[in-house]
């Protein structure tokens, strides 16, 4: 038994392991900064609309006091042609001003329905303008808090990611150059982090292929670093429990 390949393999088994924490953990810190962001853009809408809202009272509030104008304006009109029904010398003339009357009249009662609605929309706001301000403030400690949190697992990851890398290092320096060339060679193919895998009942351990009796008696002899013809994964056998 190569003594010196028996322990390259349970050392690239180890810094598999590592490896597919460092994925995981960089995976993560890749996750907590969108997901901060996410929390952000989701408190940032919510205060946006809130906003939008009180834009569009304003709004309304400046219209109502031009429909104010309108209906005083309306009123004048009105009055001035019930003025005018008392001078009028004809029967056409009297049904005409009528007519204007009532056309009028029915464009105040229109105005004067706005009015209603607008002042229903100012008043229904003023009267929640608190509680919705309340939400919000409630809403965004509970954000906040979320990003805390985050930002704090961030944190953790990333210096846990650091030890895990020394450690990886100190490992990796130890293995033969060769064998650590040929284990992150395959790694690198983007194979789900794995480059190496045991036999388990004569299959390879990842791809689940049948291993011929050869390849399983190559694996056994411990001279060479033996690849699984299906996957292209380092075999290995592993030690009884």
């Amino acid at each position: 038994m190569n003594e010196k390949l028996n322990q390259d393999l349970e050392l690239l088994i180890k810094l598999q392991e590592i490896d597919l924490e460092l994925d995981r953990y960089q995976e993560e810190c890749i996750f907590i900064p969108a997901e901060i962001e996410k929390q952000k853009e989701e408190i940032g809408a919510i205060k946006q609309r809130f906003e939008e809202k009180k834009k569009n009272i304003k709004e309304m509030q400046a219209k109502y006091k031009v429909l104010e104008l309108d209906i005083a304006s309306k009123d004048e009109a009105i009055k001035k042609q019930k003025t005018d029904l008392n001078v009028v010398k004809t029967n056409e003339q009297y049904k005409a001003l009528q007519s204007q009357i009532s056309k009028i009249e029915q464009e105040k009662g229109q105005i004067e329905e706005e009015i209603l609605k607008a002042m229903d929309e100012i008043d229904t706001f003023n009267k929640n303008v608190k509680d919705e301000e309340n939400k919000i403030k409630i809403e965004e400690g509970i954000v906040n808090d979320k990003i805390k949190i985050l930002e704090e697992k961030k944190k953790e990851f990333e210096n846990k990611f650091t030890g895990l890398e020394q450690e990886r290092k100190t490992i990796a320096d130890t293995v033969s150059p060769s064998n650590l060339k040929k284990y992150e060679h395959i790694r690198s193919k983007g194979k789900d982090g794995l480059a190496i895998t045991s036999i388990e009942n004569e299959n390879c351990g990842s791809c689940h292929i049948k291993l011929t009796a050869q390849i399983i008696n190559e694996v056994a002899k411990n001279q060479a670093l033996i690849i699984c013809d299906n996957c292209s994964r380092i075999l290995y056998i592993p030690k009884p429990i």
